[in-house]
């Protein structure tokens, strides 16, 4: 009997941490989704440039440009990240 009365509390805690298991692995699944139709956005968006950059060698030169400026920013935005790790 007596064990049982101290049991009973261990079992509700592994209810509740499966339950939050659970929730996380929801909210990973519906991120996964999320990522997984940004990722085919951008790369759409990346095929029509790439098309605009082929007839137009002007228009691929201010993309090539503009790629480098954007990862200049990466790098001088990470560092604050990396900082914390």
């Amino acid at each position: 009997m007596e064990t049982q009365w101290c049991l009973r509390p261990l079992e509700i805690m592994l209810q509740l941490l499966g339950m939050q298991v659970d929730e996380v692995i929801s909210q990973a699944q519906a991120t996964k989704g999320a990522l997984a139709a940004q990722h085919s956005a951008f790369m759409e968006i990346q095929g029509k440039l790439k098309q605009l950059g082929d007839r137009f060698p002007v228009i691929r030169s201010l993309l090539g440009k503009l790629v480098g400026k954007i990862r200049i920013y990466i790098l001088f935005l990470s560092q604050p990240v990396k900082s914390w790790w």
